[in-house]
């Protein structure tokens, strides 16, 4: 089991010198650092019928782009006030700010979809990762309710 504690030890250090995670280490020993390029070397490997992101055109590129809101806007901002980050500086107040353009446009990708989906009349990789990084942050009682 890995353990926060574990990823700042060796022989983790060696996979990841910032001992953090994620962390994957493909068949051929190259290693991946970043959740999204992790995810995308997933969907490459074992989505071959494209099911959940498109193979190309619009919809890829529009799936891309909130799959990386998702990671690198949404996520940081919702994890920023979390109890185990409890700082009460600049960067907590930022984040603040920040937050309800960040739902307004998660509000605004719901409301646009007439299927319950982001794309299409199924689950896709866009939905699942704006899912997983809403999920937690959902339960929280400062979470506003969504139109969408």
């Amino acid at each position: 089991e890995m353990t926060p504690e574990k990823t700042k030890e060796e022989p983790f250090l060696k996979i990841n010198p910032r001992g953090q995670l994620p962390a994957y280490i493909d068949v051929d020993g190259s290693v991946l650092l970043e959740s999204g390029a992790i995810l995308l070397k997933v969907l490459d490997q074992f989505d071959t019928e494209h099911k959940l992101l498109a193979a190309s055109g619009s919809q890829r590129y529009k799936a891309l782009e909130i799959i990386f809101f998702a990671l690198t806007g949404l996520y940081p901002n919702l994890s920023a006030l979390s109890d185990k980050n409890k700082d009460d500086g600049e960067a907590k107040k930022y984040s603040l700010a920040q937050r309800p353009k960040l739902l307004e446009h998660v509000d605004y990708l719901l409301r646009e979809t007439t299927t319950g989906f982001l794309f299409g009349d199924t689950v896709g990789a866009a939905d699942l990762v704006l899912c997983y990084n809403l999920c937690g942050y959902m339960f929280s009682p400062e979470a506003p309710e969504f139109k969408g």
